[in-house]
């Protein structure tokens, strides 16, 4: 069987597509996972800082896994951010256990444009040690070694980016989501999406903390993160021992999020470069699939029945090599993904990110930024 030349032409213009579109993945480009061996040459000791606020069952829970880290110079300050529950009692009583745990609050009556920038300010203000870390008690820890495996990055670096997955209970998009974010981030990192955020204190007092971006209510990880990558040597950390779980939100936490990165993307700075690999990426995963498929589509119409077996198979090497990348990175990060869904995953974010575009745009902007 004689196979025609356009059509060998056109079959080799779509095998081409086919790879190419697929190698722009930020799975393909995932970031490796190295473990940093040795020992700090000189001491790192750690402030660990946290907001909470009505998370009583929480604090009983979670505290103990940060104040139990095998390590021997830390301290945590939790800073209750005017609670009305038994947070108190809590915490009295894990004081009194745990002699390495300090406390403080913010008033309710404290009029500020975003009590977590508050909170966390506090916080720093009471930290009596060298590198701050900033987390939450909706998270934990992967282990004991957690602060081990932070200090060894630490000697290279002003601030550490570590990698923060959400848990197995949570809902399977939103790990995928939170998986191909950081492929992104955890390569260069601009901006920071988790709570497993380590900076030198005197880095982030000479950055003036969140004084630059009082402005705007959230996001104050990425603008802190934005801001001293300028100046500061900025790392991240990608070893199981150094990562954090974090609880799956709830739906209007996990929306709220996503409209207020609608706003804070527009004021980070010396994004232009990674936001154009984004879009890139974006383009070529839909971009392979439509030439495919319309491909198939006029084949079947017109009975070239080579050409359309053609773009059935390049049509499944899309797909296969979109699984294989994105569950190569699932797999490297402990991320237990459907691999069925995952191509409907990777194409589902880009409309997603414009239906919050668009709320966005229709919300109240004093939503998002002081009045």
């Amino acid at each position: 069987m004689l196979i025609e030349t356009q059509t060998l032409i056109v079959g080799g213009i779509l095998l081409f597509i086919a790879v190419v579109t697929s190698l722009c993945s930020a799975f393909f480009r995932r970031p490796k996972i190295i473990e940093m061996q040795g020992t700090p040459d000189s001491p790192v000791r750690f402030s660990i800082v946290m907001s909470v606020c009505e998370q009583a069952e929480l604090l009983a829970r979670r505290l103990p896994l940060f104040l139990q880290q095998d390590y021997p110079d830390f301290e945590v300050i939790v800073v209750d951010d005017s609670s009305s529950d038994n947070t108190n009692d809590v915490l009295s009583a894990l004081k009194a256990q745990y002699p390495n745990l300090y406390t403080t609050f913010i008033p309710k009556e404290s009029h500020y444009l975003s009590r977590t920038k508050l909170a966390l300010t506090v916080g720093v203000k009471a930290a009596k040690y060298e590198w701050l870390v900033f987390t939450g008690i909706d998270c934990e820890p992967t282990g004991n070694d957690w602060l081990t495996t932070l200090a060894r990055y630490c000697e290279h670096a002003d601030v550490v980016c570590g990698y923060t997955g959400l848990t197995s209970a949570a809902d399977q998009y939103r790990r995928f989501e939170r998986l191909r974010t950081n492929c992104y981030l955890m390569r260069s990192p601009y901006r920071y999406e988790g709570q497993n955020l380590a900076i030198r204190k005197e880095v982030f007092l000479a950055n003036n903390g969140f004084q630059n971006n009082l402005t705007y209510l959230r996001g104050e990880y990425d603008y802190l993160v934005n801001e001293c990558r300028r100046h500061s040597r900025v790392t991240t950390m990608t070893e199981t021992q150094g990562r954090m779980i974090q609880d799956d939100p709830d739906e209007k936490t996990w929306r709220e999020a996503h409209l207020q990165f609608a706003e804070t993307r527009h004021h980070l700075k010396h994004t232009f470069g990674h936001r154009l690999l984004y879009h890139i990426d974006t383009l070529c995963c839909h971009l392979g699939y439509l030439v495919q498929l319309a491909a198939l589509a006029f084949a079947l119409t017109t009975q070239r029945w080579q050409l359309a077996a053609i773009a059935g198979v390049c049509l499944l090497l899309t797909l296969g090599l979109r699984i294989f990348f994105a569950n190569r990175a699932a797999k490297a990060f402990d991320e237990h993904i459907s691999l069925l869904k995952l191509p409907f995953y990777e194409l589902r974010v880009a409309w997603q990110n414009l239906r919050f575009t668009i709320a966005h745009k229709k919300a109240d902007r004093y939503n998002y930024i002081r009045r």
